[in-house]
């Protein structure tokens, strides 16, 4: 994931690139799974593991949830203009 380009604009593009639908919920950052997950974000943008897992994916998606119908449509079923680059757990990575 490192490499994604400034983390701003990461994180303000996102809705553009994701293709589930989550509902907001408030996390207790205190918790250790919070601040693992907050660590290795800084991890991606310190650029601390500089291998890129997702094949150079510019989409990502987690089948087992609701998938936007412009993903479906645009990435998914034109797999020729956006192969699948990676499977990382849950989730689908696409160029």
């Amino acid at each position: 994931m490192a490499g994604w380009g400034d983390w701003t604009e990461v994180v303000q593009r996102a809705p553009e690139k994701k293709a589930n639908v989550y509902t907001k919920e408030i996390l207790n950052l205190r918790t250790g799974n919070v601040r693992a997950f907050l660590a290795r974000i800084d991890d991606v943008y310190t650029r601390v593991d500089v291998t890129d897992l997702t094949g150079g994916a510019l989409f990502y998606v987690d089948p087992g949830r609701r998938i936007e119908d412009w993903f479906q449509n645009e990435v998914i079923e034109r797999p020729d203009d956006h192969p699948r680059s990676a499977h990382i757990g849950p989730v689908w990575f696409y160029k």
